[in-house]
C-alpha cells in the first residue's frame, strides 16, 4: 500500500516539474508531503530505493538514471522525435529500437 502512496505523491510532485525530476529533490518533496499525512515517513534514502523499485516496474514511473519521471505525465505532452545519424543515412535503414522501447514501455502504463 505504502507503494501506491508514495506512486500518487510522486506523480503529484512530479506534474509540478514537467513530469521529470531528480531523485533526491524528488525524495525530499515526498519527505514534506508524507509529514502532512499520518504515515510514519521513510528515511529519504528508503525513499530513494522504493523510487528505484517503483521506476523498474511496468507502473507509470521510470527511472532514467538519477532521474525520475511520469510517463503519462510525458506520454500526454511529449511528441516524440528520432534524429537520423549518419550510419542511418550510409545504411539506409532506421534504428528504432529506443524509441520504440519507450513507446513500448509507455503503453503498458
Amino acid at each position: 500500500m505504502l507503494d501506491e502512496i508514495i506512486t500518487i505523491l510522486a506523480r503529484r510532485c512530479l506534474a509540478l516539474t514537467d513530469g521529470v525530476e531528480s531523485m533526491e529533490i524528488l525524495a525530499d518533496s515526498l519527505m514534506a508531503e508524507l509529514h502532512q499525512t499520518a504515515i510514519e515517513p521513510p528515511s529519504v534514502d528508503e525513499l530513494i530505493e522504493v523510487l528505484r523499485q517503483l521506476g523498474s516496474t511496468s507502473g507509470p514511473l521510470m527511472t532514467i538514471g538519477e532521474l525520475v519521471a511520469d510517463l503519462i505525465w510525458l506520454s500526454e505532452r511529449l511528441v516524440f522525435t528520432h534524429r537520423i545519424t549518419e550510419a542511418e543515412i550510409e545504411s539506409g535503414e532506421l534504428a528504432l529500437d529506443a524509441d520504440l522501447a519507450v513507446l513500448a514501455r509507455i503503453s503498458t502504463v
